[in-house]
């Protein structure tokens, strides 16, 4: 708990204000991106989605929910128009090239060209909604690398989290065996 909350803490710090951060829209990387059926999530509702909670994200899709999801197309995508879109599950259901296709397929679509977030190449994956304290320290890591790379380093990958972590990686391995 306690990498957790200086981990947190950290992230705090260097968070831009309120005002000036991005709306995030989450959908599921299982959606069907070739004929524009898109599940979407709020930000604020269950534990699939602390991370983002926990960098304080304008959830886009918030105010246009009803319960935990919504089934929408490209254009109700449009009418909301996040900064970002963050595909839920993308790390954990998806291979790199499977994301890249539907990604190419949203980008090709007349309608999904246009959403804010694919001019901008702001376009993530996510992490997936089943997470403990573990899994959430490196999904909230991702997702702060990936929405504020230069105050928290860009994000390369999976591959890339031991450059520059933003909790102390040993100190998890000694609390898991017992060596803390």
């Amino acid at each position: 708990r306690s990498v957790h909350d200086e981990m947190l803490d950290n992230i705090e710090s260097g968070l831009p204000p309120e005002d000036d951060r991005p709306t995030v829209g989450l959908v599921s990387v299982n959606s069907d991106f070739q004929k524009g059926s898109f599940y979407v999530y709020p930000v604020n509702d269950g534990n699939g989605h602390k991370q983002y909670r926990d960098l304080g994200m304008n959830g886009a899709f918030d105010d246009h929910i009803e319960g935990g999801y919504a089934q929408w197309d490209y254009e109700q995508l449009l009418n909301v128009n996040p900064d970002i879109l963050v595909f839920q599950y993308g790390f954990s259901h998806v291979s790199t090239e499977q994301f890249r296709e539907r990604l190419d397929a949203m980008r090709s679509d007349p309608v999904g060209k246009k959403l804010n977030a694919v001019q901008n190449d702001r376009l993530y994956r996510g992490g997936t909604s089943y997470q403990g304290p573990l899994s959430n320290l490196f999904q909230t890591e991702a997702a702060a690398k990936q929405f504020y790379p230069d105050q928290f380093g860009a994000w390369n990958g999976l591959e890339s989290l031991g450059d520059e972590t933003l909790f102390d990686y040993q100190r998890v391995v000694d609390s898991i065996d017992g060596a803390v």
